[in-house]
């Protein structure tokens, strides 16, 4: 199989090289072609790639760092409660997506994924989002089959002195507040900058006028500083901790007190004769404690309590070597050591929750150590990218023995065995990855076409292997990892366009992905390789297929008014069972008038999305991890924005103008006492906001 896809990888490569040309030189006016690639908050949009120019500014206050992402195309978010959004990419979301904060990984310490990645990824803390859909590179970790976000900050100040900022929103459902504050003075030797910013959330209510529990109080503050050496070298060190507490969550049977996270930062780049090495490490920690009786009134027959953590460290050297026969190579290596601990405990009432359930995480460790050479070079007016990398993967739990006592009668290796027919041992896989992409104008002034094919790696993560909840009296409720799971391999090809004039762009893309060994969530039936029918929440390896479309385009048709559409198709299918794979968002995206000059902007802008009645709804037949059938809708927004020179800039604007009710198709099943009807958590109604910040 390796062979035969580094014989695609060449082929690709050479048919890419051997497209045709005009005659002459690539036109310097013409940006390189990066359409599936989307930069929010960019100074200088590229227009030769999908660019959202200051998409959070004309959006209510977001929860978190996926709320951010919310209007670029191709990106979804599944909603659990008002914080800790879930990024979807082209179907792909959770493992499946390298998500780097300030270059680092951090990992959530909930096995629920309260707190995905995204959501220490502070909203007013990053200069540049970068999202990268599908597989454009291999330096940034293994997996990442459905695309990459990077959270940025320039760090080193553009010029020399001191610079400052701060603002403030609020909105009429959902964030009460939110203040936020910027420092920074730089040299020519030195800097450092500090920023903070503090948030508190109600509960917001829905189009029907029902709360739906989403309440959260959030802090975050970051210090960087940094020194040159010689004028060309440069080291930085950088800390950002962030504080979340009482987050509520309609989609759970529990909330979250408490969720911190510390994250301490360390690069270095300098020159090396010719060439550029650049080295990161990175360590942070998460403590995340849910209960059902702190937040919420206890409805359940037990109060239940689970502290968690999640520790990560790790680091990559990169060295960028002088071009040698037109090529551009960057060799790297990289290392990534997570650990992770959840207890869940039980009692017959708050104040005595101290008899131990289940190990849930019984001491998940993986460890990656990842070698990459990726080159470029220019070919027949285009440019060609050709990536291989190799991955070392070592998994083990080291409580998987442990037994809670007779409470659950039973160690995680008990369960294990139950179910796969054997219990956790050290694992290890040695991966290999490859890439080769090709982009050059079809002719000059014309559209710019890329292609690309690409074979990427992923491991299972802590909680599809080592997973060990217990429940004696009901075997669905039991949630049981597969310490035996083999690592996906996606091998996927995607083709796009970009065109654009002085007054309209287009861009497009299709992509495919054959997935060998697709890590399903499933529920136990006695299917080959499960040794038990009752209905348990388990994880086995089968065939998937994942393919769509993307489509944007903006017109000005005259100075000052632009038009802007975009929509996006996945279909994810599970072909070993025939049925959908869950959690898939269905055809959506955007239409947005705009109305601009120098100094203000204002705009209407239609949500669209499709119903989606390709589901996996039943756990008698399938996962059951789908609400329901979702119907489609359309939201109405009305946005504003003011620049003057004294006092700032002002965004203002109304989300869900005419109030409706309305769910995504991602979002969880609801599980809120407020309002037990619907069956998915719904999204906020009308809702009035502001945004306001100044620079000094």
């Amino acid at each position: 199989m390796l062979e035969n896809w580094s014989l695609s990888l060449v082929a690709a490569a050479t048919l890419a090289a051997a497209l045709p040309a005009e005659a002459g030189e690539q036109d310097p006016a013409q940006p390189a072609l990066m359409p599936n690639v989307v930069v929010i908050g960019s100074a200088v949009p590229d227009p030769g790639s999908e660019v959202v120019i200051e998409a959070g500014e004309r959006r209510a206050p977001a929860a978190d760092g996926a709320d951010l992402l919310r209007e670029v195309n191709g990106v979804s978010a599944g909603r659990m409660g008002g914080r800790g959004l879930e990024p979807v990419i082209r179907g792909q979301s959770q493992g499946r997506l390298n998500v780097l904060v300030d270059g680092a990984y951090v990992f959530g310490a909930c096995p629920n994924r309260m707190d995905p990645p995204s959501a220490f990824a502070a909203t007013r803390a990053w200069d540049r989002i970068t999202v990268l859909k599908g597989v454009q590179t291999l330096l940034w970790g293994g997996g990442g089959s459905g695309g990459t976000v990077i959270y940025e900050r320039d760090a080193w100040p553009e010029s020399p002195g001191v610079t400052a900022g701060a603002g403030a929103a609020s909105s009429s459902n959902g964030t009460d507040y939110e203040f936020f504050g910027d420092l920074a003075h730089s040299t020519d030797t030195y800097f450092f900058r500090g920023q903070a910013q503090t948030s508190e959330a109600g509960n917001y209510e829905d189009g029907g006028g029902d709360k739906v529990r989403s309440a959260y109080t959030d802090s975050a503050a970051s210090l960087q500083t940094g020194a040159t050496f010689n004028g060309r070298d440069r080291f930085e060190v950088s800390v950002d901790l962030t504080r979340g507490e009482d987050i509520h969550y309609a989609g759970a049977g529990m909330d979250a007190p408490k969720d911190d996270s510390d994250a301490y930062r360390f690069s270095y780049r300098a020159p090396i004769s010719q060439a550029e090495l650049n080295v990161e490490a990175w360590y942070n920690t998460v403590h995340h404690l849910m209960d059902n009786f702190s937040v919420r009134q206890l409805t359940a027959p037990m109060a239940m309590r689970v502290p968690a953590r999640s520790k990560t460290f790790g680091g990559r050297a990169q060295l960028e070597l002088p071009a040698g026969n037109a090529w551009q190579l960057t060799v790297g290596l990289d290392h990534l050591d997570n650990s992770r601990h959840a207890t869940r405990y039980q009692g017959g009432d708050p104040q005595q929750v101290d008899v131990v359930n289940s190990f849930l995480w019984p001491g998940a460790d993986l460890r990656e150590t990842g070698l990459i050479l990726e080159g470029e070079r220019s070919v027949v007016n285009g440019l060609l990218r050709i990536g291989i990398r190799y991955d070392h993967v070592e998994a083990g739990a080291g409580k998987a023995d442990a037994d809670p006592g007779p409470a659950m009668l039973g160690s995680p290796n008990d369960l294990y065995r139950a179910y796969y027919g054997r219990g956790a041992a050290d694992e290890n896989e040695d991966n290999i990855s490859l890439l080769a992409r090709f982009e050059r104008p079809l002719w000059q002034h014309g559209p710019r076409l890329f292609a690309g094919v690409s074979r990427t790696m992923r491991t299972a993560d802590a909680t599809e292997r080592y997973i060990a909840a217990n429940s004696p009296a009901n075997a669905a409720m039991r949630w049981v990892g597969n310490p035996g799971l083999d690592p996906e391999e996606h091998r996927q090809l995607d083709l796009g366009f970009a065109w654009q004039n002085q007054a309209w762009q287009v861009t497009g893309a299709l992509f495919y992905d054959d997935v060998q060994d697709y890590i399903a969530p499933d529920r136990a039936r006695s299917q080959p390789g499960i040794y038990r029918g009752d209905g348990a929440r388990i994880y086995r390896n089968v065939g998937a297929e994942i393919y769509g479309a993307e489509l944007e385009a903006r017109w000005q048709w005259v100075t000052g008014w632009l038009v802007e559409f975009s929509a996006a198709y996945t279909h994810a299918d599970n072909t070993e069972d025939d049925r959908p794979l869950p959690q898939t968002p269905p055809l959506n995206g955007l239409l947005q008038l705009i109305r601009s000059n120098d100094r203000w902007q204002g705009g209407v802008r239609l949500r669209w999305a499709d119903s989606q009645s390709r589901a996996d709804d039943d756990p008698a037949t399938g996962s059951g991890l789908d609400a329901r059938e979702t119907p489609g809708h359309g939201v109405l927004d009305l946005f504003g924005r003011l620049e003057t020179q004294r006092f700032g800039i002002f965004n203002l604007g109304i989300d869900n103008l005419l109030d409706k009710t309305w769910a995504d198709h991602l979002n969880r099943g609801n599980q809120d006492p407020f309002n037990p009807d619907p069956v998915q958590v719904n999204e906020p109604g009308r809702t009035l906001w502001a945004d306001w910040k100044q620079r000094f």
